[in-house]
């Protein structure tokens, strides 16, 4: 209802009764704005009135009034009492300066809200008041605090008053509490007070007033007459207001309630979306369930933009195209995954110098620092970037094994070395030949510390003839003492190896008819408790011939073996086997010792090969062999080559010191170690040896047994 007719009917009833007492009240009442009872609301109805027969009239005036009112007030519950009976009738005046705005105003061109009152208006009253004065009439409302006073309704008419410059204002001075005082701040303002200064003045009520707000949403529903969870939304939709500094009014108080379901992040660009795009409820609820199913978490956001990405999805919804946020999702969902089989504290190994170091490596942060440079994002992408980390820790840990092999294996390479000498040195500790410069009969030994005797006595064949040899005739006698009854006796030394000999061992003397039988050699070794095993026979076929023609050419050796009983022989069958056949006991593949091999210093020196033969034959691995008569050594040389033990005998000063130069230059086998061996398995290191098969020899006069093969073969041919 318009003020100026309202003033009209104030001012026609005043000069129709000549009082103002009971018009006063229904002035104050417009003044303050409140509630009737007449038809659901308060009003004073006056008897004047009634005697006048205005009743009619009075009736009709509180209806504009309720009518001019039921816009923005709702029924005030009968519990509450009428603000009315609060009024002190009657208006005083008030020093300005005594006079405070108050903070709950809610006006939509506030002082509270960051805007000024309306300049225009505050500009008529004061052109108003300085050319009629103040209408005394219209008092301002205000309530006491302590000394001052809080305004509650006329801001317009005190500030332009302070404008002027007067001192006082006319002003009704009201008793009620800080939450009546809200409510009547609300109520008095009429049709100023717009929707959104609706929900403003609800949030400072129940959220910002003095920190904790003034009441409890469920208080203030009840004054103003309203649901709570309208009141609820207006909240929401007032804290929108903080994070949007223009444009407030360019949304409806439903539009920002939908928006305050989004997180606060999203207020501002999504409101400002939904301005600048137009959008009505149903684009808006479309929108903004799109944004809600993006969901990025924290780790992410440096790839996939949150507020892009919900941006794009709002837009493409509404244009009718939902697949962003399942595409989003699904990148999320794919790149969470690699993330966390990703370890984020791992060592990995590199190079410098050739030398490895260790570097912690975090493959989470390295995936989180590399997803950027996925520029058109998809969860194949994710997982191959997780691929190709994965696959450079994989080598540099492949590179780092290779090298640790590499130095297991120098360091295995090393320790077989090792042991290899150590073994070496056992070897030539233990396997070394041990030899004695004197006669046999002085010799001192272990009694049955030997699993064989080989040797190779005065043949008794000095008797002052002739033979031929390199086709020159020379003297058939030798350079030591080789004559029957000078020469050593077999009674002399067959006892003492029978002595040496294990039981089971073998004593094998090459000899000729006049040791076996005009020295009567079996006869000896009967009596000094051997038998005989075997008479092998040593075919020579480079033999030289003799100068007489009254008997056959010496072309062959007798291979005289005894055994010792007690045990059962050994015979290295399977290493003398050739070519898959027995061995036979005529010998004719090895030639008489010559060439490069003969050394030239002794006239009865043996092929080194027959060595050979006669200890794989008799000689067990590692087992001791003896040669009483060395000579060259050569039996002595073949035992060292297959890594059996030995002693040896020499009388002649100058033959032990040459022989003992001959041994000392041959080189000892590696034998076979179980420990060695195994190990050797594991690594690529080279094999060592079997015992049986020596190490091929140094120099061109050393020959291997399978050289010996070869030549034998050649010959037999």
């Amino acid at each position: 209802m318009p003020y100026r007719t309202l003033r009209g009917i104030y001012e026609a009833r005043r000069q129709a009764i000549g009082s103002s007492d009971e018009l006063s009240a229904i002035s104050a009442l417009w003044l303050g704005g409140e509630k009737c009872d007449l038809g659901g609301f308060w009003c004073a109805r006056s008897p004047v009135c009634s005697a006048k027969n205005n009743i009619r009239r009075s009736e009709k005036l509180v209806r504009l009034i309720n009518r001019s009112h039921r816009r923005f007030l709702m029924p005030k519950p009968v519990s509450q009492p009428s603000l009315f009976d609060s009024i002190v009738v009657g208006a005083i005046q008030l020093p300005v300066h005594l006079i405070d705005p108050h903070p709950l105003n809610p006006r939509p061109q506030s002082d509270r809200y960051g805007c000024r009152v309306d300049d225009e208006k505050v500009e008529e009253l004061i052109s108003l008041i300085q050319s009629k004065g103040y209408d005394e009439s219209e008092p301002i409302a205000v309530r006491k605090i302590g000394d001052r006073y809080q305004l509650l309704r006329g801001h317009h008419r005190w500030i332009a008053v302070k404008e002027i410059g007067n001192s006082s204002i006319p002003a009704v001075i009201r008793e009620m509490d800080d939450k009546e005082a809200a409510i009547a701040l609300l109520t008095m303002q009429g049709k100023e007070v717009d929707s959104w200064s609706r929900a403003i003045h609800a949030y400072d009520c129940c959220k910002a007033y003095g920190g904790d707000g003034l009441m409890t949403v469920s208080e203030y529903a009840e004054m103003v007459g309203k649901q709570q969870p309208a009141i609820t939304k207006a909240i929401q939709a007032s804290e929108i207001v903080k994070c949007i500094p223009v444009g407030i009014h360019s949304l409806s108080v439903r539009a920002a309630t939908d928006i305050a379901a989004l997180p606060e992040s999203d207020w501002r660009w999504f409101a400002e979306l939904c301005i600048g795009q137009e959008w009505g409820e149903k684009e808006r609820s479309a929108a903004i369930k799109a944004v809600k199913a993006i969901d990025i978490p924290e780790f992410l956001t440096h790839w996939l933009s949150p507020k892009y990405w919900k941006n794009e999805a709002a837009i493409n919804t509404v244009g009718g195209q939902n697949r962003i946020p399942t595409d989003v999702a699904n990148w999320v969902k794919a790149a969470t995954e690699c993330f966390e089989k990703l370890p984020s504290d791992r060592p990995i190994w590199k190079f410098k110098d050739d030398r490895p170091y260790q570097e912690p490596i975090n493959l989470q942060e390295r995936f989180l620092a590399a997803l950027p440079s996925i520029k058109n994002p998809s969860a194949t992408k994710a997982q191959a970037l997780q691929a190709s980390l994965l696959k450079e820790v994989k080598e540099l840990d492949r590179l780092y094994a290779e090298w640790e092999n590499k130095q297991k294996s120098q360091q295995q390479q090393q320790q077989l070395e090792e042991e290899r000498l150590l073994a070496q040195r056992a070897i030539e500790a233990e396997y070394s030949p041990i030899g004695f410069n004197g006669n046999v009969t002085d010799w001192e030994f272990e009694p049955e510390s030997f699993d064989a005797i080989i040797t190779d006595p005065p043949y008794l064949l000095s008797n002052d003839g002739h033979t031929v040899r390199s086709g020159k005739q020379v003297s058939v006698n030798k350079n030591f003492e080789d004559k029957v009854g000078v020469a050593i006796d077999p009674s002399v030394w067959v006892p003492i190896a029978a002595k040496a000999l294990k039981p089971g061992g073998c004593l094998v003397v090459t000899c000729t008819e006049a040791l076996l039988y005009r020295a009567d050699l079996h006869g000896v070794c009967e009596e000094s408790g051997l038998e005989l095993r075997q008479t092998l026979i040593w075919d020579k076929p480079n033999a030289p011939p003799l100068l007489s023609a009254d008997r056959c050419a010496q072309n062959f050796e007798f291979i005289y073996v005894a055994l010792k009983p007690g045990a059962k022989p050994y015979f290295g069958y399977e290493d003398v086997m050739r070519e898959g056949k027995q061995a036979k006991a005529v010998i004719s593949h090895i030639p008489q010792c010559g060439g490069k091999e003969r050394l030239g210093w002794h006239d009865t020196q043996k092929p080194l090969e027959l060595g050979e033969l006669l200890t794989l034959m008799y000689v067990p691995p590692g087992g001791r062999v003896a040669d009483l008569f060395a000579g060259t050594a050569t039996f002595t040389v073949a035992a060292k080559r297959l890594g059996r033990k030995s002693a040896w005998v020499e009388q002649d000063p100058e033959f032990f010191a040459k022989a003992d130069s001959r041994i000392e230059a041959e080189s000892f086998p590696v034998l076979e170690i179980p420990a060695i061996r195994a190990s050797l398995r594991q690594t690529n290191a080279p094999s060592l040896p079997d015992i049986a098969e020596p190490a091929p020899p140094d120099g061109a006069e050393r020959q291997t047994s399978t050289q010996a093969r070869k030549r034998r073969k050649k010959v037999t041919a």
